[in-house]
């Protein structure tokens, strides 16, 4: 709804004659009436708003625009060569936590044993 609004608006400035604001110039006329002060502050007003909008929809266009090319945007040469440290780590770091997890199986299997060997006697 409140996008017909605008677009009616949007079309009621364009096509009427207040699309041409020459008129509103009070520049020239020695003593404006208080009439003719507060449409000029309306139409600004109007204008104003609706030019708000638009700014705000080009805001949030260009915030999905960044965000897009953010995720978008190509590997640089330090960026590959992180990632092919860190994938070439990850063995190494498996192979070092199953050692861990030997030397840690080793040492309770000692404790059985010992606890073992106490109760047969």
């Amino acid at each position: 709804m409140s996008k017909l609004w605008e677009e009616a608006i949007q079309k009621w400035y364009t096509d009427s004659h207040t699309s041409h604001l020459d008129y509103l110039n009070l520049a020239e006329t020695t003593k404006p009436t208080r009439k003719e002060l507060a449409h000029n502050i309306s139409v600004i007003y109007d204008r104003t708003c609706l030019s708000s909008r638009r700014i705000k929809k080009l805001e949030s266009s260009v915030k999905i625009l960044s965000s897009l090319f953010s995720e978008s945007k190509p590997l640089t040469q330090s960026d590959v060569q992180k990632l092919v440290l860190e994938i070439s780590k990850q063995p190494k770091l498996i192979e070092e936590e199953a050692l861990r997890l030997s030397q840690d199986l080793n040492q309770k299997l000692q404790r059985v044993e010992i606890l073992l060997s106490k109760i047969k006697r």
